[in-house]
């Protein structure tokens, strides 16, 4: 059986210095594999894509003074009811999939 998961990961920061509040911004967009028994490759996937943001923020982090907050985002293809959404903390928008982990405010970029 072919699993294909599709993640792109980056961080977006302001040009200039700006207040704690809007501060650099990690962003992973994905299309999780799918099949209706195959949540626990859903959640692997979407915890080695965690796994390498939180490496990313904390390098991002040392690097600029300020850790970056994370969107978790994209075609997640699950429900309330899979392994994501019960193994993840997140405030969700389902109608359009996404998930804002630790998002305390949205960054404005000139």
């Amino acid at each position: 059986m072919q699993v294909s998961t599709v993640a792109q990961l980056t961080v977006l920061a302001p040009r200039q210095p700006a207040p704690a509040e809007e501060g650099p911004l990690c962003v992973v967009n994905t299309h999780l594999f799918f099949h209706p028994k195959a949540s626990h490759i859903r959640t692997l996937h979407a915890a080695a894509m965690l796994a390498e943001a939180h490496a990313l923020m904390q390098e991002v982090g040392q690097q600029l003074g300020q850790t970056p907050a994370l969107l978790f985002c994209g075609d997640l293809n699950s429900d309330k009811n899979d392994g994501i959404s019960g193994e993840m903390p997140y405030h969700a928008m389902h109608c359009c999939h996404v998930l804002s982990l630790n998002l305390k405010s949205t960054p404005t970029f000139d």
